[in-house]
């Protein structure tokens, strides 16, 4: 079992904490398990965007709002969580929700989603005056002599 926090030890479970890149190319499954309270239902988990972004599908608590935002999300309750499952053991429909996650974790990626800063932020960096003949510049040594 991976995730965290760790299990009560009673329950046997081997415990390997949290999962690594290369635990996650195995799975076909991501899966948010929490208790159901207002910071829980109204957020999400940074755990479900990682799993986003391998391309799995997201078991979440059905009562998690928004979920409709995180495409690839397959939402559940404890009466249908079985159910789920097995609709998502049909390899057509598990290739499509995974698809899903995927095309989410891509428009989301980093350099995409941040573009808008840094156009921003380009806009905001002043730009060099032109130089004037006079204008007094150092060599690159550092040193204080003249470069033409």
């Amino acid at each position: 079992m991976y995730g965290g926090p760790p299990p009560d030890p009673s329950l046997g479970l081997n415990y390997r904490g949290y999962a690594s890149a290369e635990v996650l190319r195995d799975y076909q499954f991501g899966l948010i398990t929490c208790t159901r309270d207002a910071i829980r239902e109204e957020g999400f988990s940074a755990k479900h965007l990682h799993y986003l972004a391998y391309g799995l599908p997201v078991l979440v608590p059905a009562w998690r709002r928004h979920l409709d935002l995180l495409r690839g999300s397959v939402p559940y309750t404890e009466e249908d969580f079985a159910t789920r499952i097995g609709d998502l053991s049909d390899e057509a429909r598990w290739q499509s929700v995974s698809d899903e996650a995927y095309e989410q974790a891509r428009r989301l990626d980093w350099n995409r989603t941040l573009e808008p800063l840094r156009r921003l932020l380009d806009e905001l960096r002043p730009h060099p005056a032109p130089e004037s003949p006079s204008h007094q510049r150092y060599a690159p040594s550092g040193g204080a002599g003249r470069v033409p």
